[in-house]
């Protein structure tokens, strides 16, 4: 009968732990997420993309089975929320609701940036486009698009438009519409969409790009005048003003928002986050939502959102230089 040397047994209960180990390893993994999650939306609260946060909240609380908290981080264009998610410990707990900014806008703005959107970043997915508006204060007396650019011929180095700061989508956006209509105003950036379309309300600045569902209430009250929409066509939610491509051939722009982690996740996480966030996308309440705030969902592959970040990214650092946006 074969006996077990001492030696023998402790190498069995040194196998057993490891196994051991490994097993509670495996099920930790599986478990993901047990705990709440926490969704930065890394521009004030009020504005497109805070509104957008969350309800994506919501609605992947109910995918994943756990609570997801938004908390807003604005600054700087969305670099101060984007950069404490990419120096966020990389478990799945931390994650960024950002937009075009995040990797394209900004990056092509700065001459340095505190992180690397490559490196730093995971995407998880593409969540949705949205057109915007082009509002003016009343008291300029125009309105349209057409009416704006003869008046502020007249007026060079006199009218000012606001955004929710340098570098953002509103200022990218805004600069290559004048540019290529031949005119010039100051930028006055703010911290937040909100705040830069108060500011027109009040008269302080002129003019700004808005997102369609913080502008509607001003809309409906006659405090702003649009005059036109970002996309190539009218959208139903302002059905009687006109796309800005009627007096810029080709113009065709709008935000866009997506959901990134920190580098270096595990793949179980990702491919947890992946399969909500694409189940989310599939939900006629997500598509509801979407249509009411005149966005369009776009459910790409996970490679395909990939692909799409590098080559907007490409497109806004050729668009510096045609609009002639100064790097700092």
């Amino acid at each position: 009968m074969y006996s077990l040397t001492r030696k023998h047994k402790l190498l069995i209960t040194l196998t057993g732990l490891a196994l051991g180990a490994l097993g509670m390893h495996a099920g930790a993994q599986d478990a993901y997420p047990n705990r709440p999650i926490t969704l930065v939306a890394a521009f004030a609260a009020g504005g497109g993309t805070d509104v957008i946060a969350r309800y994506v909240a919501q609605e992947l609380s109910k995918e994943l089975g756990q609570t997801v908290v938004v908390t807003n981080v604005p600054g700087a264009a969305g670099v101060i929320g984007t950069q404490q998610v990419a120096r966020a410990k990389p478990d799945g707990y931390t994650l960024l609701l950002g937009a075009q900014s995040t990797a394209g806008t900004v990056p092509a703005m700065r001459l340095k940036m505190p992180f690397d959107p490559i490196k730093d970043l995971m995407p998880i997915v593409y969540l949705m486009s949205q057109p915007n508006v082009f509002v003016v204060n009343p008291a300029l007396g125009v309105k349209t698009m057409a009416d704006f650019v003869k008046l502020a011929k007249t007026r060079p180095g006199v009218m000012n438009y606001s955004t929710s700061g340098v570098g953002s989508w509103g200022h990218f956006a805004t600069e290559q519409l004048f540019a290529d209509l031949g005119i010039k105003l100051t930028h006055v950036p703010y911290t937040g969409t909100n705040e830069a379309l108060l500011a027109v309300v009040k008269g302080d600045v002129q003019a700004l790009f808005s997102s369609i569902p913080v502008a509607i209430p001003h809309l409906n009250n006659s405090a702003i005048v649009p005059l036109g929409v970002s996309s190539s066509t009218r959208v139903p939610f302002l059905p009687g003003v006109p796309p800005l491509a009627d007096l810029v051939p080709g113009y065709n722009m709008g935000p866009w928002n997506g959901i990134w982690g920190p580098a270096n996740m595990p793949d179980n996480v990702v491919e947890a986050l992946v399969r909500a966030s694409r189940k989310m996308l599939n939900n006629e309440s997500m598509r509801k939502f979407a249509e009411d705030k005149g966005s369009t969902l776009i459910n790409m592959s996970r490679d395909e959102f990939i692909r799409f970040i590098d080559k907007d990214a490409e497109s806004w650092r050729k668009m510096v230089v045609t609009a002639g946006i100064e790097r700092m």
